[in-house]
């Protein structure tokens, strides 16, 4: 199945733009401050099937852009989705290159711990000692975990993400710990969102050397996050500017 019908393609409407919205929301807080004609460099980390690169190159014709998808199979998705722009499709990434702009979404949830514990070291290493990294996740607890948890059973209920128990403990504040880890094209990989906690991720990304310079929500960003289904943490090197 495709990447993109179980996101912005999703059969349910309130999925599609939610999904939809996630996206702009992403850039929401940066490149507004950008010139239209900034020639700066993106890297979308785990830029999945190239959505996110391809509003971007809308809105700055003019950046370096690369969409770094370690999976074969959705990186094809990308390379067709992104065919006839100026934006570069890779499954490896140049440890000397630094990036002005980086976005990481939608992946660190499916991380097993030892792994999102690397990908935020090869961050710190990419990411220009100026520069912004964008980091995006899904809100899984309280209200939101409930409205998502009831949502899920009613397309497969029983299944981790989809059991009473799974979406009660994350609907407490105290999801469980014991997602299962499979794989995904050789890749470890957790598919279910429930049990992920975005306050855990951003203590790793504090602890991980970076400064957490805002923290907002998709799709309603000037509410609080709790009621949000995305979280966003505007990141950098050192003090903010």
């Amino acid at each position: 199945m495709p990447y993109a019908d179980i996101t912005t393609d999703d059969r349910n409407a309130v999925k599609r733009w939610l999904q939809r919205r996630r996206l702009d929301d992403a850039f929401r807080k940066v490149l507004p401050a950008l010139p239209h004609s900034w020639r700066g460099t993106v890297l979308d980390y785990g830029g999945g099937d190239g959505a996110l690169c391809g509003r971007v190159v809308e809105k700055r014709p003019s950046a370096q852009i690369e969409c770094f998808e370690p999976s074969p199979t959705i990186r094809g998705e990308a390379e067709t989705r992104l065919a006839g722009t100026s934006v570069t499709v890779t499954g490896s990434l140049d440890s000397e290159r630094r990036y002005d702009l980086v976005f990481c979404c939608e992946l660190l949830e499916h991380l097993p711990g030892a792994e999102v514990h690397r990908s935020l070291e090869t961050l710190g290493a990419l990411l220009d000692p100026r520069g912004t990294l964008v980091i995006g996740v899904p809100n899984e607890i309280f209200a939101m975990a409930a409205a998502k948890g009831l949502f899920r059973m009613t397309r497969r209920y029983g299944e981790y993400d989809a059991k009473p128990s799974t979406v009660l403990a994350a609907t407490l504040g105290q999801p469980r710990g014991d997602r299962p880890v499979r794989e995904f094209d050789g890749l470890p990989f957790i598919y279910p969102h429930t049990g992920f906690d975005h306050r855990d991720l951003v203590a790793l990304v504090r602890s991980a050397g970076f400064t957490v310079r805002d923290i907002y929500g998709s799709p309603f960003v000037r509410l609080p996050v709790v009621f949000n289904s995305e979280v966003y943490a505007v990141c950098g090197i050192g003090p903010a500017p």
